[in-house]
């Protein structure tokens, strides 16, 4: 496993690099900051609030009774207390970022989220950098501080581009290592996504509206990529998320049409159809039949 030395010429160069004042105060309002720390641990314990806190660091320490001897990842929410940390080494440092929801997409935002809700370690994620991963994550922060400490004002997109590559590298090496936790962070999406869209049922008056009927609709309100989405409904129901959602809204539309009085336009539009012959189309491709000869036929009966 290969392991950051500083010589104590990198020390020297180290010492050289300092943020400009006029960088601080940009990125301050972009909301985040990146720091070379020799003593990267150290900072652990600290909470800003409001704040996510993601530190990668060479040292050799105990957390949850383990010797970790590799570099590791943490990646702590301003709730995240009570990390015990034991040092058996002298400190070898890392970097020690800070930064707030603003600063990432949504989606990826969420992601981090979802596995914090069903870590071991509540609103911390934590992991060892494998051999592979480690060469890739240190050069990603090492780009990460330089570009920072740029004073040219440009570079802001290339940071927040280049941290959210980071945040994805880790949250998939995350994944990887305790596939357990994704299998359970995938079943909370799809069971958020499920209760959305059934909540929406059922529909006691024609001046009731459903607010999603296109997987977009989920997505967004969900925080995640509709792929994501979609990935997640086919492996825990099966289905991609259009045919759950074809599959609810049918069966919804099919007891409107049984056990109500109101027109085809009426049920049309209630569950979310701009144009009468778009929901007639769509029912009979799930039904086999249109709306009308469905309520005809088993009115009948």
């Amino acid at each position: 496993m290969p392991r950051k030395q500083n010589s104590s010429q990198d020390k020297k160069e180290e010492k050289k690099i300092t943020p400009s004042k006029t960088r601080v105060k940009t990125i301050e309002k972009e909301q985040f900051n990146i720091l070379l720390h020799d003593h990267a641990l150290e900072a652990l314990p600290y909470v800003r609030e409001g704040f996510y806190k993601l530190i990668f660091t060479t040292e050799r320490y105990t957390f949850n009774k383990k010797q970790i001897t590799v570099p590791s990842v943490f990646l702590q929410s301003n709730t995240c207390k009570n990390i015990n940390i034991e040092e058996i080494q002298e400190h070898e440092g890392g970097f020690v970022c800070i930064f707030n929801s603003k600063f990432i997409e949504s989606n990826l935002l969420k992601k981090i989220q979802n596995i914090f809700k069903v870590s071991s370690f509540k609103n911390l994620i934590w992991t060892e950098v494998d051999e592979t991963k480690y060469s890739t994550l240190a050069y990603l922060f090492q780009n990460l501080f330089e570009e920072y400490n740029q004073i040219y004002f440009e570079n802001n997109f290339k940071i927040k581009s280049l941290f959210q590559l980071t945040l994805s590298e880790i949250i998939q090496l995350y994944q990887s290592n305790f596939p357990e936790v994704e299998k359970e962070a995938s079943l909370n999406v799809a069971q958020e996504f499920k209760a959305l869209l059934e909540k929406q049922f059922p529909i006691e008056s024609p001046l009731q509206k459903i607010s999603f009927k296109d997987p977009n609709d989920f997505a967004h309100y969900l925080q995640i990529h509709v792929n994501h989405l979609n990935f997640v409904s086919k492996k825990e129901f099966g289905k991609t998320t259009s045919q759950v959602i074809q599959e609810v809204i049918t069966q919804e539309a099919c007891q409107l049409l049984l056990h109500t009085d109101w027109s085809i336009l009426d049920i049309c539009n209630v569950l979310g159809f701009e144009y009468p012959q778009h929901f007639n189309v769509y029912f009979k491709r799930n039904m086999k039949m249109s709306p009308l000869q469905y309520r005809q036929h088993h009115k009948v009966k």
